[in-house]
């Protein structure tokens, strides 16, 4: 009988979890984001992320792919699936977001910025993380939008920092992560 129970209880959070997604898709992520992005959402999604936040980050990438399309799709094309199928990058995105609501000195948003920057240095060769930086956004209203985005964030704004100042020690010149 427990393991019936078991068996029942896996297949109704299975079916849980695609009428939720089923429900994204009607909200229409889909429509306007690649599938790499409303991949990298399903994954904050399912991993219990507030869904204030994910809305947030939805956002930010539905303003910014809208007007940067363009310059996003190679880069994209070339580092998002890469990147979604990377469970290094997958658990530092959670912890990310979960990051969100420490304190801007709080240790483990150094550990984070630290893990991060070292899993650019080792998921990529130079040339690639040069490429990555490349097709970034380099468009100071761009820029401006994103930060904006995260400015009621001060341990994401501080986690950036960290990011960037880690990056120049290891000689890779960059103004974000």
């Amino acid at each position: 009988m427990a393991e019936i129970d078991a068996d029942l209880s896996e297949r109704i959070e299975r079916l849980e979890k695609d009428r939720d997604r089923l429900r994204r898709l009607r909200a229409g992520d889909a429509l306007v984001l690649p599938d790499v992005i409303v991949g990298l959402i399903e994954h904050l999604r399912e991993a219990d992320i507030d869904s204030e936040v994910v809305d947030h980050y939805r956002d930010a990438w539905v303003l910014t792919y809208a007007v940067y399309r363009s310059r996003l799709d190679p880069w994209l094309e070339e580092f998002g699936g890469v990147m979604l199928m990377d469970p290094g990058y997958l658990a530092l995105m959670v912890r990310s977001f979960r990051a969100a609501e420490l304190e801007p000195e709080d240790p483990q948003i150094q550990q984070l910025a630290d893990d991060t920057v070292e899993w650019m240095v080792n998921a990529w060769d130079s040339d690639a993380l040069e490429r990555s930086f490349e097709r970034g956004l380099d468009d100071p209203t761009a820029n401006s939008l994103l930060a904006a985005q995260w400015a009621d964030r001060p341990a994401w704004v501080r986690v950036t920092e960290l990011i960037v100042q880690g990056l120049q020690e290891r000689g890779i010149e960059h103004s974000r992560p």
